[in-house]
């Protein structure tokens, strides 16, 4: 999925879903809280490979404190749980309640991914395949529901000011 821009506006009223993983979103840094000073500390990928993302060498570091952590070697490569990264298991820099319930985003790409999803009105699948692997496609009702739009979306908004600048 490389080369697929989702950081753009929807055209219009319209979202094409560009079919993105939650493995493809990995493949960038993921903001999470420093279990050090509470600040927004980092999970960077330390080396690229062929392998999916899910298998690259991580390493959590926190530019405020100066924490720095590396994922050990033979550890499992995901512990996927809601709200925390799935490396270190630190809890997620994006995260706000809406409607009791918890809204989460890896980074920012993925934050505008939501953001413009959410906000169409017209919402278009990626082409079917099979099962839904796109993460927008594993969303909870409550996320996409019309009635929820506008506190998502303002949800977003305070998400998207909490960004490292």
């Amino acid at each position: 999925m490389d080369g697929v821009d989702v950081s753009a506006e929807p055209a219009g009223d319209r979202f094409q879903d560009p079919g993105l993983t939650i493995e493809d979103l990995t493949s960038e840094d993921i903001l999470v809280v420093c279990r050090s000073c509470g600040g927004c500390a980092r999970v960077l990928v330390t080396l690229r490979s062929s392998g999916p993302t899910s298998s690259w060498p991580r390493r959590l570091v926190c530019s405020q404190c100066g924490l720095a952590e590396e994922r050990p070697r033979g550890a499992p490569a995901w512990r996927w749980r809601d709200g925390t990264d799935p490396y270190f298991n630190a809890p997620l820099w994006l995260q706000e309640n809406v409607r009791g319930h918890v809204l989460w985003a890896l980074n920012e790409r993925h934050l505008n991914l939501l953001r413009d999803h959410i906000g169409a009105r017209l919402r278009q699948r990626p082409p079917e395949d099979g099962a839904p692997t796109s993460v927008l496609e594993r969303l909870p009702g409550w996320v996409t529901s019309a009635k929820h739009r506008s506190d998502v979306i303002r949800a977003i908004e305070r998400l998207q000011e909490r960004l490292p600048r």
